[in-house]
């Protein structure tokens, strides 16, 4: 299947297929229900002991790695100095890589 994606994107250039997906509104509402999943997950109390706190910080890593995912791509579609042209992409990236710091301090520090 990757082999058919990298042969398909050959004619329309790599970084073009990059833009056409992450404009394509399906992508986006996707983004969008995940950010608002996350945001539950904000909601709710961590309890240390909890019996829901392991399936809800994996819940959350996941989505911070979909999210450095969409960073990724649109920085590849974009290229970065297009990229950092709009303030939803830097907000975007900052709130991803506190993510990603999160990530390192929860499960590396702490265990």
């Amino acid at each position: 299947m990757f082999w058919s994606f990298i042969c398909l994107t050959e004619n329309g250039g790599f970084r073009a297929k990059m833009y056409d997906i992450t404009q394509h509104p399906f992508f986006k509402r996707g983004i969008a229900v995940l950010v608002l999943a996350q945001s539950v997950l904000l909601s709710v109390k961590w309890d240390v002991k909890g019996d829901v706190t392991f399936p809800l910080a994996t819940m959350s890593v996941v989505f911070t790695f979909i999210f450095v995912l969409e960073v990724t791509m649109k920085l590849i579609a974009m290229s970065p100095a297009g990229y950092w042209q709009s303030r939803r992409n830097r907000y975007d990236l900052l709130v991803t890589s506190l993510g990603v710091i999160w990530i390192v301090l929860h499960f590396f520090l702490t265990g």
